[in-house]
């Protein structure tokens, strides 16, 4: 009996089984007719269109509704031995628990894989003939997507793959939008540094997001650079986990969008948010990794933009109106919202079943770890 008897009925999902079940990972393939940006219907939370999603079915499963147990997928994961993927999503904490667990692989003698272009992960990585690796970055999570693509309905004749520990840290919306916009205008090196002064240097963050949302909703669609750009950092974060470090498109912050991002973050074994990653992240660390710190209760916080900052300059947050960030929330940022609220659930989720299991393996007199 799972720990966590809760399940989820989602319409409109395919889960895919065979050696993409194996992986613990769902993909949901939406055609040429899913929603999109129109200029035609702006219905509450901007980006919904009267256009039906086509869903590409697996031949491992019917089209119908699917049942996802989230205590079963915890219980089933084998921890012992496994490699870790660290999913890095954009100003989200990810140089603080990278730094963390750099830390701990190299304590232990662990092989740590981080610094990935655009296509160097490979699914051999992944053999089980490995030792365990803790594979993080940005572009990390979006090659492990395309590799179980290439797993879709086909029989890869019994190539020996093991699925690794999934983690992932995700921060309210809109912080994590002022964050990624405060992050690209103060570091120099950043490759959109001078497009961004260009664009944005003449005024603040709220005067420009107030320009944003006017042209969106006059429009439909982005108009100009600045409303695109801003559009993209705005969505960057359900983006990622719908399709990795580069996801934006005709897409991004809909109804489609947010229900693959939702796919894929239920398949993460460990789920935390920036608010309470000592309280939650370092707790779940701890029971699946026998290397972790068990005696370490507070994360050291990495300031990113900090360390770009010359001696005379002094770093100051740009600020958002209440009204401004009110009128995001509810008509231009709303799945992206309603996914943080499911990333915080799971993360719940996760944590109780954490508690619930150490309590059940030290009443037998073991330590608290993952079998």
């Amino acid at each position: 009996m799972s720990i966590i008897n809760r399940k989820r009925n989602i319409p409109s999902a395919v889960w895919l089984s065979g050696v993409l079940g194996s992986f613990g990972l769902s993909l949901l393939f939406i055609g040429s007719n899913s929603r999109s940006i129109t200029q035609s219907k702006l219905s509450g939370s901007l980006i919904e269109s009267s256009s039906n999603p086509v869903v590409q079915t697996s031949p491992y499963e019917s089209p119908t509704k699917q049942i996802y147990d989230h205590g079963q997928f915890l219980e089933s994961f084998n921890a012992s031995g496994a490699s870790l993927l660290f999913a890095h999503v954009p100003k989200a904490g990810g140089q603080s628990v990278q730094s963390l667990l750099n830390s701990w692989g190299e304590v232990n003698g662990i092989k740590v894989l981080k610094h990935f272009e655009e296509k160097n992960l490979d699914d051999s990585l992944f053999s089980s003939k490995y030792t365990k690796q803790i594979f993080f970055g940005h572009e990390v999570w979006g090659q492990y997507l395309s590799i179980m693509k290439s797993y879709a309905g086909v029989s890869k004749g019994g190539r020996d793959l093991r699925e690794p520990l999934k983690v992932v840290v995700m921060r309210e919306p809109l912080s994590q939008l002022v964050s990624f916009y405060d992050y690209i205008m103060h570091k120099k090196c950043h490759n959109r540094y001078k497009n961004f002064w260009e664009l944005y240097g003449g005024g603040t963050l709220d005067s420009h997001l107030i320009k944003m949302m006017d042209d969106i909703e006059k429009n439909g669609i982005p108009t100009t650079k600045a409303t695109e750009r801003l559009w993209r950092i705005t969505h960057s974060q359900m983006d990622f986990l719908r399709t990795g470090i580069h996801g934006f498109d005709n897409t991004s912050g809909s109804l489609d969008s947010y229900q693959n991002a939702l796919l894929h973050l239920e398949r993460f074994h460990v789920i935390a948010t920036l608010k309470s990653m000592d309280s939650s992240l370092l707790p779940q660390l701890k029971y699946w990794l026998p290397w972790a710190d068990k005696s370490l209760t507070k994360i050291l916080t990495i300031n990113s933009i900090a360390e770009y900052l010359n001696e005379d300059e002094v770093f100051v947050k740009s600020i958002v109106s209440k009204d401004t960030a009110e009128r995001m929330k509810k008509n231009f940022m709303k799945y992206d919202y309603k996914l943080y609220s499911m990333a915080v659930e799971l993360s719940h989720e996760r944590l109780e079943f954490v508690k619930k299991m150490n309590v059940l393996v030290n009443s037998n007199g073991k330590d608290g770890e993952a079998h």
